[in-house]
Formats: structure tokens, C-alpha cells, sequence
């Protein structure tokens, strides 16, 4: 769904692609400026970019605990 949406916005073929290099320079002459990486500093999300917190589990000391 995002590559139709992007094929459509900018008027190309995401086929006519090599690399996302290209891509980035499809997007700077339709914004008219480089793209800038930006730190993102809202608390909502990880560093990893998930907006729920991830918690690990041990799932064989969990099944242990449940079948004691």
C-alpha cells in the first residue's frame, strides 16, 4: 500500500528504482530541500520506534511456573 501511495503522490514507477538514494532524491526535488534526519524526543515512543512498550519474556520458565 505504501509503494502505490508513494508511485502515486510523486508520478513514477517504484520499478524505475535502485536504491533508496534515488528515492531520497525524487522526495528532495518535490520538497525543493535536502531531507534532514531528526531526533524524535516524544516519550510515547522507544528507540526502536514501537509506540508500545516491549517487555521480554522467558516463555520456558513461564510454562514451568504454570505446570508445577
Amino acid at each position: 500500500m505504501r509503494t502505490v501511495y508513494f508511485e502515486k503522490r510523486y508520478g513514477v514507477d517504484i520499478k524505475d528504482f535502485a536504491s533508496t538514494i534515488e528515492i531520497d532524491q525524487v522526495i528532495e526535488r518535490d520538497l525543493g530541500r535536502d531531507l534532514k534526519l531528526t531526533r524524535c524526543e516524544n516519550p510515547l515512543v522507544n528507540h526502536g520506534g514501537c509506540v508500545f512498550k516491549l517487555k521480554e519474556y522467558d516463555v520456558e520458565e513461564s510454562l514451568n511456573r504454570k505446570f508445577r
